[in-house]
C-alpha cells in the first residue's frame, strides 16, 4: 500500500484519537470526566478532519484545473499540427 501525503496525516490523526481514546478510558479519572474528556476530544478530531478534508479538496480542485489546462493545450497544438499538415 502506498501513503502518501495527506493520507499519513489522516491516518495519523485517526490513530492518535483512538489511542487517546483508550487513554482516556483506561486513566483513572471518574466516568463523566472521562466522557467529557472524550467529547472534547472528538470535538476537536471532527474539526481537524474538517480542516484537512477542506485541503484535499483543495488540492484535488487544483489538480483538475491543471489537467484541464494541459488537456486543452494539448488540443490547441495537435489542432495547430494538424492544420499545417493539411495546409
Amino acid at each position: 500500500m502506498n501513503i502518501k501525503g495527506k493520507q499519513a496525516v489522516g491516518l495519523f490523526v485517526a490513530g492518535a484519537a483512538a489511542g487517546a481514546v483508550l487513554a482516556l478510558l483506561y486513566a483513572p479519572k471518574s466516568g463523566e470526566k472521562t466522557r467529557e474528556d472524550i467529547r472534547r476530544l472528538s470535538r476537536k478530531t471532527v474539526d481537524r478532519l474538517e480542516v484537512l478534508q477542506s485541503d484535499i479538496r483543495d488540492q484535488v480542485g487544483c489538480l483538475v484545473g491543471d489537467a484541464v489546462d494541459t488537456a486543452k493545450k494539448v488540443v490547441e497544438e495537435g489542432k495547430n499540427r494538424l492544420e499545417k499538415i493539411l495546409a
